[in-house]
């Protein structure tokens, strides 16, 4: 009997995906697989299997049809396009050698001999099938990153001259946002429509690919970046369905095929580095790799090894800005504020790594990690009779789009036997106003689990006075870079009176942050802003230090 497999565990492997498969078609309620049986090469076809056997088991009128013992009437409803063709491929072979099984099991001995082979090559034919199913994107019928490696290191490989291609990264730049605003089902069509857009930029099949969740390589053949970059710019010009969705559809970056030798997945890191680190050409949001982007990419690499060392290791210093009441000077509460030491002295500024945390979806485990740090010592305090202040913590407004994060934050306080009130969540950077979103859930979520919000660096960034009625929010702060400049422009003074005033009839505290000087205090003070932080007012203290100035408050 011919098998592809060449060891007896990967015969092995074929006899237990048969005896699946056969479990599947006639009795699909029943089918069953220990998938810690399966060898690792097999997952992605074993993936498929499953996926197969769910539809099945969601369909009645398939049920239905398998029930009658008619085979040839089964069948997927699926439309005719790149990502059902495949499962219409196996789901033909699957009839075959279903059939051929049928007459195996109704031959004698002499019969089923005859018909081993043909169980043999219609069950490879499968497996051809299910590979090229493994290797689409079923989001969007693009090649996922393996299919398209494989197949573009083919194709450079036979290529008399590979200087003529380019690989192309692309980002879409609010892919998040718009998921995070109205659900993943929009997210998806915004996906499917890109890539269309890219089918096209490259004119060819299987020369685009899915790589990630927002992120999209190609490969175009072109003269020169210049002829790229034209054509990336007048197909996006042709296609308005992108620019509906996207106040900026996209970040891109190119890398020149220098080599035919050079792996297409490290090609597609290049690119991407071009993507997140070049200076982008005017009116295109491209740039063009080049070799002192690798270098900040390297740093890039360092800093986040670093970061997951500094995490796990608890290198992270958790210190306390104390926040005052503005007409009594009287301290009210504080923020918990991180510090990163570096190996060799210094610190790591928030600067140089919160936007790369982000990027890369580690911000949550920094406040996560802070909060837990937060509700220790507050139960420390509790246990020590120590007087009590609330505590402001900051998260990320991409934290709220994830609910298990959500869920998490809501269980360190309850693990640490914690009162969420003694907590104040800040959410700093923009948060999406519109109904029916995550993150809208998430902080109402939050809110009925005890936890006070607060809304950060008002006055910068998308930040909104529609956020300050709509958002289930109790307090909203100012941002230092708005509180900052007051003494100095008197249009920025009346727009902070104006906020101050609007705030107060909403029944939401107010908050300015980065105080410096006498007369900014004493232009809150007349505006009636609640509460304040900054220089001023204290430093930021460590642990010990806020403790004993919490110790000093008058009862």
């Amino acid at each position: 009997m011919y098998y592809r497999a060449t060891s007896k565990d990967n015969v092995d492997q074929v006899k237990l995906l048969t005896s699946y498969l056969q479990e599947i078609i006639y009795s699909p309620e029943n089918a069953y697989l220990d998938h810690s049986l399966v060898l690792p090469n097999y997952q992605k076809l074993i993936h498929l299997l499953d996926v197969l056997l769910k539809k099945i088991l969601e369909s009645n009128e398939l049920s239905q049809k398998l029930e009658t013992g008619n085979l040839y009437q089964v069948t997927l409803s699926l439309s005719d396009d790149a990502v059902t063709r495949p499962y219409k491929a196996v789901q033909g072979l699957l009839k075959y050698l279903v059939n051929i099984m049928d007459k195996v099991a109704d031959g004698d001995s002499a019969q089923r001999m005859l018909v081993v082979n043909d169980i043999s090559v219609a069950f490879n034919r499968m497996l051809d099938s299910l590979v090229e199913l493994s290797e689409y994107d079923t989001v969007t019928g693009l090649l996922n990153v393996d299919g398209f490696c494989k197949k573009m290191d083919a194709m450079l490989s036979a290529a008399p001259d590979s200087s003529s291609y380019y690989i192309v990264y692309f980002k879409m730049t609010d892919y998040y946002r718009i998921r995070a605003v109205y659900g993943k089902q929009r997210g998806d069509v915004c996906l499917s429509r890109f890539a269309d857009y890219l089918r096209r930029i490259t004119q060819y099949k299987d020369q685009s690919c899915h790589v990630y969740e927002n992120q999209f390589v190609c490969c175009i053949a072109g003269e020169s970046v210049e002829d790229v970059m034209q054509r990336i710019q007048t197909e996006r010009e042709a296609f308005p369905d992108i620019e509906s969705f996207y106040n900026q559809a996209f970040q891109c970056g190119i890398y020149a095929v220098q080599s035919q030798f050079i792996p297409t997945e490290k090609m597609i890191e290049c690119a991407a580095i071009a993507s997140e680190n070049g200076t982008k050409s005017a009116g295109t949001g491209v740039a063009v790799f080049d070799e002192a982007m690798a270098q900040r990419c390297q740093q890039q690499s360092s800093l986040l090894l670093a970061f997951k060392r500094a995490i796990s290791l608890g290198e992270f210093q958790v210190q306390y800005q104390p926040l005052v009441n503005v007409a009594t000077k009287k301290i009210v509460g504080c923020e918990a504020v991180t510090r990163w030491p570096k190996m060799h002295g210094g610190v790591y500024m928030p600067d140089e790594y919160i936007p790369l945390l982000e990027e890369h979806r580690f911000i949550d485990q920094l406040d996560l990690y802070v909060l837990q740090r937060v509700c220790q010592n507050i139960s420390r305090y509790v246990d020590g009779g120590t007087k009590m202040i609330p505590v402001s913590v900051t998260i990320s407004p991409l934290d709220l789009a994830d609910t298990d994060c959500v869920k998490r934050i809501c269980a360190i306080p309850k693990a640490n036997l914690v009162d969420p009130k003694w907590i104040i969540l800040e959410i700093k950077g923009d948060i999406p106003v519109m109904e029916d979103n995550q993150v809208l859930q998430s902080l109402q979520t939050l809110r009925d689990a005890g936890f006070c919000i607060t809304m950060g660096d008002f006055g910068v960034g998308n930040s909104s006075l529609l956020a300050l009625s709509q958002l289930p929010i109790d307090r909203v702060k100012l941002s230092s870079q708005v509180i900052s400049r007051i003494e100095k422009e008197d249009a920025v003074g009346s727009i902070v009176g104006g906020i101050l005033s609007i705030a107060k009839k909403l029944h939401i505290q107010t908050i300015a942050e980065g105080v410096k000087s006498e007369g900014t205090a004493a232009f809150l003070k007349s505006h009636h802003c609640d509460l304040a932080q900054g220089e001023y007012y204290h430093h930021v203290l460590n642990e010990h230090e806020m403790a004993q100035l919490v110790d000093e408050i008058p009862a």
